[in-house]
């Protein structure tokens, strides 16, 4: 995967916003446990620290998509995907920037949405989802979280999955991979969300 500049100065950014994220979720738990009131002033004042660093990536991040026409307008269309913040849309700029581009089982490939089978002979196994870019995997989870509560259309789809006996994860994946599909037609044919084009 080739990276001009600017996306490998996204993905950078991405990728500290991921740490900072995972350092003030271990923290936040940390402060849980904690009952000694000077260590626990000296948490929060991490914590703050830490919140005050994500707010600033994010903006940073904002600006640089900004600047840039194509960014900004790829974006602005994922964007308009109910369910799909900045968090995601950033994301996949970053580190998915053939989102677009390949079809719709490369790309679920290449984030490791994309279902392998376990069989052998006789033997078969569940599918299960393994590879691809991980980073992006748990933010699209996080998406499809979402989505399935606040997207009517993905909320059906979600319900339709979970009536038809599918567990719970299994049902969260499949929606991580519609909305990745439905985000990379988005982008591909340079239109905004439609619930009507599902």
């Amino acid at each position: 995967m080739q990276c001009d500049p600017l996306t490998e100065q996204l993905a950078a950014l991405v990728n500290a916003r991921r740490q900072l994220t995972e350092d003030k979720v271990s923290l936040a738990n940390q402060l849980e446990q904690v009952r000694e009131p000077a260590v626990r002033r000296i948490f929060a004042r991490r914590l703050r620290s830490i919140e005050t660093d994500i707010l600033l990536i994010g903006k940073r991040l904002a600006e640089l998509v900004a600047s840039h026409a194509q960014f900004a307008e790829k974006d602005r269309l994922m964007q308009s995907f109910c369910g799909a913040g900045p968090v995601l849309s950033h994301s996949l700029l970053a580190l998915v920037p053939e989102l677009g581009q390949a079809s719709r089982r490369e790309i679920a490939a290449l984030v490791g949405l994309a279902p392998y089978d376990h069989d052998s002979g006789v033997l078969k196994g569940y599918r299960s989802i393994w590879g691809g870019r991980a980073e992006v995997r748990r933010v699209l989870y996080m998406a499809a979280l979402t989505a399935s509560r606040s997207n009517p259309v993905i909320k059906a789809f979600h319900k339709r999955l979970r009536d038809a006996g599918k567990k719970p994860k299994v049902a969260i994946i499949a929606v991580a991979r519609k909305i990745l599909t439905i985000l990379s037609a988005m982008l591909r044919n340079n239109q905004e969300w439609n619930p009507q084009h599902t």
